[in-house]
């Protein structure tokens, strides 16, 4: 899937430190990979007169090639294919690749992948573009780190949080570290939108917990062993609106990613981010106090 964005960042630089600007040599063809194709999970029956479905899966993950040439239209030195291709490849681990629309400085996609390969683009001996291969590792796309930051003091607190990824079927799981602020210390988060509540109990005085995106939860007290004290249920946002009532006194971060089916999500110039018809979905008069 070919990019048009005019910037975009990548382990911490942006294509616009190395005076480069996205471009495309070849016309569009009209057609476009969603890379949301699945394959079916089943097994056959001995006999083979019928199959067990077990429901299905993705099978592709996204591929996005960017093309870029320098402000000036000029040639590329070595020294400066050098630098670029330093930027680019040889990371041994995935990272976040933001594609920006504008250069207002917000996120319009992010995807998480490597680059696979740089090809260039050749006029006779000279080189006059570079042609960037990226894979993710899912066919999604996502937002920016949607972030909700609060300091509780006791008080059962209302928090919306608004989930809007497009798989409308699946919960997205938050990262939520909280700090405790009092002896003997306890985190309740209730999602009245599920009914679904998180219970952490006999926290230490500026003890930190973190409950991340993959179900797994961490203390920075090395002696900590989660047991009774943890209810071992995670905070899960169904689509839409969530509303949690959360009690604690500390202070406490729910942050997490949307999800888009990115389709011809690259021709639109709405930002993801604040979707209709939930922009702006969290501001301090949001949260009351019950």
């Amino acid at each position: 899937m070919s990019v048009y964005q005019r910037k975009f960042g990548y382990l911490n630089r942006f294509n616009t430190d190395f005076g480069l600007q996205v471009v495309a040599f070849d016309p569009d063809d009209g057609e476009m990979d969603s890379y949301l194709s699945v394959d079916s999970v089943f097994t056959d029956k001995f006999d083979g007169t019928r199959r067990y479905d077990y429901g299905a899966k993705y099978k592709e993950t996204s591929m996005l090639y960017i093309t870029m040439v320098k402000n000036n239209y000029a040639d590329f030195s070595r020294t400066e294919l050098r630098e670029v291709l330093g930027w680019l490849t040889g990371l041994r681990k995935v990272s976040w690749l933001d594609l920006y629309n504008d250069d207002d400085g917000k996120i319009s996609y992010s995807f998480l992948g490597r680059v696979t390969d740089v090809k260039l683009q050749k006029m006779d001996a000279r080189v006059i573009g570079i042609k960037v291969e990226f894979t993710s590792v899912s066919p999604w796309a996502f937002s920016s780190v949607q972030k909700i930051e609060l300091t509780l003091n006791g008080n059962k607190t209302l928090v919306p949080v608004c989930n809007y990824s497009d798989e409308y079927s699946l919960y997205l799981h938050p990262n939520i570290t909280f700090v405790n602020k009092s002896e003997n210390g306890s985190l309740n988060i209730f999602n009245r939108t599920t009914g679904e509540e998180t219970i952490i109990n006999s926290l230490a005085m500026n003890e930190k917990v973190v409950l991340d995106t993959n179900k797994i939860i961490y203390s920075d007290n090395q002696m900590k062993i989660f047991s009774d004290d943890f209810n071992f249920v995670w905070p899960r946002l169904v689509h839409g609106y969530n509303h949690l009532h959360v009690t604690g006194i500390g202070h406490l971060i729910i942050e997490y990613r949307n999800t888009f089916k990115i389709a011809d999500a690259f021709d639109d110039n709405d930002d993801m981010n604040t979707a209709p018809p939930y922009k702006n979905i969290l501001h301090l008069k949001d949260i009351t106090l019950l």
